[in-house]
């Protein structure tokens, strides 16, 4: 799916449940971190994730849904690869490298949280610093 469609339906809250997999928060975060840039990024993903879950039928709660401290934490990591890159590749180079990077590791936070901590209500609803 060309990536203009596929952010259309994410948008939307239109996409497939089935195809909002770990790669695809990934090339969501990098497309809008290349284009917009970290801090904007952030405000589309936060209200992004938020408006997708409640349209595809899923709750956002302390419990499960959308989660601060990952999404700040993806995000930021996308964002230090995307700087890293050569300036002047395209959205679709860039997508390419990410997906043969770190950045597919869906375990890539645990090297930095411990799983009770990452999963804990506080850290689903605002930022946690890591505490390993």
């Amino acid at each position: 799916m060309q990536i203009e469609a596929f952010i259309k339906q994410f948008e939307s809250g239109t996409l497939p449940v089935s195809e909002w997999t770990h790669a695809a928060h990934i090339r969501t975060a990098l497309w809008y971190v290349h284009h917009h840039g970290l801090d904007a990024a952030l405000c589309y993903l936060r209200a992004g994730i938020i408006s997708y879950n409640a349209a595809v039928g899923g709750k956002n709660t302390p419990q499960g849904g959308y989660h601060e401290t990952l999404t700040i934490f993806w995000t930021e990591a996308v964002a230090r690869f995307n700087e890293a890159l050569a300036e002047g590749l395209s959205f679709g180079e860039r997508w390419i490298l990410a997906q043969q990077s770190h950045l597919m590791d869906k375990d890539l936070p645990l090297q930095y949280y411990s799983k009770p901590y990452l999963m804990s209500p506080k850290a689903r609803s605002r930022w946690q610093t890591p505490d390993l």
